[in-house]
């Protein structure tokens, strides 16, 4: 088992790395503060996306949750548990989109 945990660590690195030099490779020529400025925008642009959506969705399963106590759950520790993967899910696509996001940019420099 650990042999396959080491080698999708490593997998994962090497993902990370060439994402990383596209990355770097598309934003050489942007300066500092416009890249920043760019980053921060998207990811800001996103993130309210998502929360918003978050939030449209927990409203839905705060209404759906009430029927499991029917079924003998508690409504309380169904809206916890699923809320918290709902929340992790959502973050996890922020990361996704942010990064997608940066991969697709085309950039263009103008000299002066």
């Amino acid at each position: 088992m650990r042999y396959a945990e080491a080698i999708h660590r490593e997998s994962q690195e090497e993902i990370t790395d060439a994402i990383m030099d596209v990355y770097h490779t598309k934003t050489a020529e942007l300066p500092q503060e416009e890249l920043q400025s760019m980053v921060k925008f998207i990811f800001l642009q996103i993130l309210d996306r998502e929360w918003i959506h978050h939030v449209d969705v927990m409203e839905h399963l705060k209404t759906s949750v009430r029927l499991r106590s029917y079924a003998n759950v508690k409504p309380i520790d169904a809206y916890r548990e699923e809320g918290f993967n709902r929340f992790n899910a959502m973050m996890q696509n922020i990361s996704e989109q942010t990064v997608s996001t940066l991969l697709h940019i085309q950039t263009n420099v103008v000299s002066e």
